[in-house]
C-alpha cells in the first residue's frame, strides 16, 4: 500500500506543530474514490477542529500546473487524528509529459505518475473535501486550514475546486 507524500507530510507537521500556518475558512455525504480513514466525530461538536491539507501538483505554476494527489486530516487542537482523506487526482497526459525535472524526478521516484491515469476525477476529489468539511465543521463554524504549504495550496485550491475553496474563510 503506498502512503501518499501528502500524508507522510501531513503526519510530520503534525508531530511539529510550530511550524504549522492557520488559515481560517467556512464550511452532504459524498462517496469517492480514494481513502476516508478513521471515524471518531467528537460528542463535542464545540471542539475546536484544524483541517489539515497537503497537495502534490505537476509544479508550482498555477497557470498551467494541475493538482495530482490530496491528502487531508482533520484533527482536534491535541492534534488527535479524527478524520482522513487521500486521493490521486486523475489528470491527462499532457501535465505528466510537460513536468520539470524535479517534479518528474520526485512523482516518479514515489510512484505518484503511475497513478496519476487511475485516479480519481477532480470533481469527486472536490465533493469529497466539501463532505469531510461538512462533516466535522458545521455551517455556521468556519473550517481552519492548516498545513505546510498552505498559501500555494489555497491558490490551486481556489482554481481547481472552486466550491470547496468557497466554504474557505481566508
Amino acid at each position: 500500500v503506498r502512503i501518499s507524500s501528502g500524508r507522510l507530510a501531513l503526519e510530520k507537521l503534525m508531530r511539529n506543530p510550530q511550524k504549522m500556518e492557520l488559515r481560517m475558512s467556512s464550511n452532504e455525504s459524498v462517496s469517492a474514490k480514494g481513502w476516508i480513514l478513521g471515524d471518531k466525530m467528537s460528542d463535542d461538536e464545540d471542539v475546536p477542529r484544524l483541517f489539515w491539507i497537503d497537495l502534490e501538483m505537476s509544479g508550482l505554476y498555477i497557470e498551467k500546473e494541475v493538482i495530482i494527489e490530496v491528502a487531508a486530516i482533520v484533527t482536534d487542537f491535541d492534534f488527535h487524528e479524527l478524520a482522513s482523506y487521500s486521493a490521486v487526482v486523475k489528470q491527462p497526459q499532457s501535465f505528466i509529459y510537460n513536468m520539470d525535472g524535479w517534479n518528474s524526478s520526485h512523482h516518479t521516484e514515489s510512484g505518484l505518475i503511475k497513478l496519476i491515469p487511475q485516479g480519481t476525477e477532480p470533481a469527486e476529489v472536490e465533493k469529497a473535501l466539501i463532505a469531510l468539511g461538512n462533516r466535522f465543521f458545521p455551517d455556521d463554524q468556519p473550517i481552519i486550514l492548516a498545513g505546510n504549504s498552505i498559501a500555494t495550496d489555497r491558490q490551486f485550491i481556489n482554481k481547481y475546486f472552486p466550491d470547496f475553496s468557497y466554504r474557505l474563510h481566508y
